[in-house]
C-alpha cells in the first residue's frame, strides 16, 4: 500500500463500505486505476462490530475532489461486476 500526502487536498466521499474487505478491495482497486485513496474506518478499538451495528456501516473510502467523478464511475463500475460475480 502506498503512502499519500493528503494533506493539502479536500477529501471526498466515494464508497461507503459496509465491511473492511470491500472497503480495501475498492481502495485497490482505484490506486490501480491511477487514483489516490484513503479508508477510514468508524470503528471504535476494542468494541469490535458495535460502531457497524449502530452506523450501519463499517466505513468509508475517500479520494481528492478533483478525482470524485473518476473514481463514483469506477467504483460504480467495480461494483456491477462484483454482483455480477455473486449472482
Amino acid at each position: 500500500m502506498a503512502e499519500h500526502d493528503f494533506k493539502d487536498s479536500e477529501l471526498v466521499e466515494v464508497y461507503v463500505a459496509p465491511d473492511e474487505l470491500m472497503a480495501t478491495m475498492v481502495r485497490d482497486m482505484l490506486e490501480e486505476e491511477g487514483i489516490d485513496a484513503v479508508i477510514r474506518s468508524d470503528q471504535i478499538v476494542w468494541y469490535d462490530g458495535i460502531a457497524k451495528l449502530s452506523r450501519g456501516y463499517w466505513g468509508k473510502v475517500f479520494v481528492r475532489g478533483e478525482d470524485e467523478e473518476a473514481a463514483k464511475e469506477l467504483v460504480t463500475e467495480f461494483l456491477s461486476e462484483e454482483d455480477d460475480v455473486t449472482h
